[in-house]
């Protein structure tokens, strides 16, 4: 990743990834699912239903 932006409603993302991978969706779910959990992990209080609505659908 060259630049990533928490902003309050949205983010943003620079990625260079290899020549060999596009699975652009995969990055994505597995960026949102280490993001909350860090936000858990700091102590927000997150139950599954509250991580469903902290994300937009596919990206």
């Amino acid at each position: 990743m060259k630049a990533f932006v928490v902003l309050p409603d949205h983010l943003h993302a620079m990625w260079e990834l290899p020549c060999d991978d596009s699975d652009y969706s995969v990055r994505w779910r597995k960026l949102k699912q280490y993001f909350t959990l860090q936000l858990k992990n700091a102590g927000v209080p997150i139950n599954k239903y509250h991580a469903s609505g902290l994300w937009q659908r596919r990206y």
